[in-house]
């Protein structure tokens, strides 16, 4: 809603292009729109194994999608991205990532 609001504000009706989305959703941003589900991970170990940035990834191209309009189809599309993401616990325990669905 805030990048949408700033477009408007400036008159710009266009969506918005890859480097205004890499400049307005870095990784502090995904940490704060994750925040309550990632409470109960350690997030420098999201870091090391690279799943910080693939969830950075994730987000933005989800903000892409729900600019414009829903598109349920390119949100199934998503899954490619996040289907690998190993996501440790503060406890150590991974339990989440070691379910087999």
């Amino acid at each position: 809603l805030e990048f949408k609001n700033n477009q408007l504000r400036y008159e710009l009706t266009t969506a918005p292009s890859r480097t205004d989305i890499d400049e307005f959703l870095t990784q502090d941003v995904a940490k704060q729109i994750l925040k309550r589900y990632l409470s109960g991970t350690n997030i420098d170990k999201l870091r090391k194994c690279g799943t910080m940035d693939k969830l950075v990834i994730l987000i933005k191209e989800v903000f892409k999608i729900y600019y414009d309009k829903y598109d349920i189809q390119a949100v199934k599309k998503l899954d490619r991205i996040a289907i690998n993401c190993k996501v440790a616990s503060r406890s150590g325990k991974n339990i989440a990532s070691r379910l087999m669905l």
